[in-house]
């Protein structure tokens, strides 16, 4: 599918950042900013898996000592692929990482420190459809 077939999608996910640090760095891009938001735990596997899922951390068995993304419920970046997009994933978080089996669903999927994530964004994102980028 090209990219004139549907909106581009780009999201943005910030572990452990504050609101002004992420107002000064990302006021370039645009998008919809939510003002209230919380997360489903309190560190980042359990969150990180909520967010790829849609699912509660204990539904998809990330709330315990089990930090492996291997529940059979589907990611963002696999339904999005059902849809024909291309994914590419950019992590600079060791814990969103190949290792804990967050690229599933991913065309691409890079662990780049923080300054070359942002770098990989800019350069390319018009020539995909959904872009992951992911702060540790």
């Amino acid at each position: 599918m090209t990219s004139s077939a549907g909106p581009n999608i780009a999201i943005v996910v910030l572990d452990t950042l504050r609101k002004d640090a992420f107002d000064e760095y990302f006021d370039w891009l645009p998008g919809t900013r939510y003002e209230q938001a919380w997360s489903t735990s309190n560190w980042t596997v359990p969150a990180h898996a909520s967010l790829f899922t849609g699912e509660y951390p204990s539904t998809v068995e990330t709330h315990a000592k089990r930090k492996v993304l291997d529940h059979d419920a589907p990611t963002l970046a696999e339904s999005l692929q059902a849809e024909e997009y291309r994914t590419r994933g950019i992590s600079a978080n060791v814990h969103v990482s190949s290792a804990f089996d967050f690229d599933r669903g991913f065309d691409e999927f890079y662990e780049l420190g923080w300054r070359a994530c942002r770098r990989v964004l800019i350069a390319q994102q018009s020539d995909l459809r959904c872009h992951l980028l992911v702060r540790g």
